[in-house]
């Protein structure tokens, strides 16, 4: 679609309505993109902005964000001239500053799962001045990074075949195996961080690990080791 007030919200209503597993969405702009707990996704003309809906045969989707955030990465990798990085749980990064992100939302009914949709936003053919400057973190863009204008489409099916694959292997083997594979590539690891909690006091630490299921693993100040597998926020220190 030429413009959408939200390819995930799209999505949403499509699945509900029983779309197909593999249904894909592709705007080329957002009214009202959204991040992580609504927060606004600055989507201008020029960038990837889509939402996929799935159907996996599994009780537990979560670590799929970590899951898609490393495929995305190693994608984007083999395409532009520097190599992004993820950061935990749905950020693509390129140094400091911020290519991309994930958004996961699931649908239950009772404890059986009926679709998940993965919204990716990756900032495309333009300069990063236009997001403006209140942003909380320094942007990126694949123009700013390969230092021309892409291909979208090429970029976009390069992301999706990496999906693809590790998709169908988190559904054959779980994710233990993929997130340790490609936890080398999570800026996460060695940082002290804050991590911002919905539930729970605040938690202050050094980022150690990935978890099997895809959570941080922290270790805090007084050497007690946590595993946080949702956060509202977390802040590099």
């Amino acid at each position: 679609m030429d413009q959408v007030d939200s390819t995930n919200e799209y999505a949403e209503k499509s699945a509900g309505e029983g779309s197909n597993h593999g249904q894909l969405i592709i705007a080329t702009t957002q009214l009202q993109g959204q991040g992580r707990f609504q927060r606004q996704w600055h989507s201008p003309r020029g960038g990837l902005w889509w939402s996929l809906v799935l159907h996996p045969p599994v009780a537990d989707p979560s670590a799929l964000t970590v899951i898609f955030g490393a495929s995305t990465a190693r994608a984007l990798g083999e395409i532009l001239p520097v190599k992004p990085s993820f950061k935990w749980p749905n950020d693509i990064y390129i140094g400091n500053r911020k290519l991309g992100g994930i958004l996961l939302k699931s649908h239950f009914s009772g404890s059986r799962l009926d679709w998940v949709i993965a919204g990716i936003g990756i900032n495309g053919n333009y300069s990063s001045s236009v997001l403006g400057e209140d942003l909380p973190t320094p942007a990126i863009t694949l123009m700013e990074a390969a230092g021309r204008e892409v291909d979208l489409n090429q970029v976009l099916a390069h992301i999706l075949a990496e999906m693809e694959t590790d998709y169908l292997r988190f559904v054959d083997e779980g994710p233990s195996k993929l997130i340790n594979e490609n936890k080398h590539n999570c800026s996460t690891i060695g940082q002290r961080v804050k991590i911002l909690r919905d539930e729970g006091p605040d938690l202050t630490g050094t980022a150690m690990d990935l978890g099997t299921e895809g959570g941080l693993v922290i270790r805090t100040a007084d050497n007690w080791t946590v595993v946080i597998n949702n956060a509202r926020q977390l802040i590099y220190l």
